[in-house]
């Protein structure tokens, strides 16, 4: 029957008879004819004169993405990582409560009276430090937190549960405040407390 010659992008495939081959591509020459196809996946045999047959469905590279879209996370796992981001928050304080009471009780037995400044500035610097990388940690789970509550508003048929959290964006946004506010003022009075 002689050669085919089929043309994939630019790159040339040429086969004699008694070949058997899997193509996939947009332009098939064969037997003289042009079958355009944008996706397929075809057997040809040389010789035969069957049209070719499709072997599977059109592939999209976009599928993935339009499912990501088209099924959101659902009502539990959203309520669930909202527990998650409310103990991240309390897990976050943790650090800075523990040198606040340090501070406290070292101020109370006038440790801070006799102490070098050297070491005060210490103090203060530790105190300072952990303060700022709790308050950058709530401050980034408070942020997703908003995303979060943002998705549940999206929920049709939300729980009386979700509702209410979905509601709860402005109470996040004092949270925020709060801790901005409330971590600037303890910071003052343990710079007070040090060396005052």
């Amino acid at each position: 029957m002689g050669f085919i010659t089929l043309n994939f992008s630019a790159i040339n495939l040429t086969m004699g008879s008694n070949v058997s081959m899997v193509a996939r591509g947009s332009d098939i020459c064969r037997s003289g004819d042009f079958h355009k196809a944008p996706w397929f996946e075809a057997e040809t045999r040389i010789g035969a004169m069957a049209p070719l047959g499709v072997l599977s469905p059109p592939r999209n590279p976009h599928n993935s993405v339009q499912l990501e879209k088209e099924n959101p996370m659902d009502e539990k796992t959203l309520l669930s990582l909202w527990n998650e981001k409310r103990m991240q928050i309390i897990i976050a304080q943790i650090a800075p409560a523990l040198v606040l009471i340090a501070v406290i009780v070292l101020a109370a037995q006038g440790t801070f009276a006799s102490a070098s400044n050297p070491s005060k500035y210490l103090v203060i610097a530790v105190a300072a430090i952990t303060g700022i990388l709790a308050m950058i940690s709530q401050i980034a789970v408070i942020r997703e937190a908003e995303a979060l509550v943002a998705d549940l508003g999206k929920l049709q048929n939300a729980s009386d549960l979700s509702k209410k959290v979905a509601a709860s964006k402005s109470f996040l946004t004092i949270t925020l405040v709060a801790i901005i506010g409330l971590g600037l003022i303890i910071f003052g009075l343990i710079v007070w407390s040090v060396f005052g």
